[in-house]
């Protein structure tokens, strides 16, 4: 008697507990999507920075000597 009383209570928690699940699912593939493109966006700026870096180091590196120039005579 007191079973069946509880099993329309217990099959009713049951699948609230159930769509609760699938909700959090649900909510975590959502917010790993949304951090993912973060993360893709992130990864692009740092890659031109790392090249707008890369020219800015080049243009500041001073130039190899030119072998054809004369060379400057030593002090006497």
């Amino acid at each position: 008697m007191i079973e069946d009383t509880l099993d329309p209570i217990r099959r009713a928690l049951h699948q609230d507990i159930v769509n609760l699940h699938i909700e959090m699912l649900k909510q975590f593939h959502l917010y790993e999507t949304k951090v993912m493109e973060r993360l893709a966006a992130h990864e692009e700026r740092q890659a031109r920075l790392e090249g707008q870096l890369a020219t800015l180091q080049g243009a500041l590196r001073p130039a190899p000597p030119d072998p054809t120039a004369p060379r400057p005579l030593p002090p006497i």
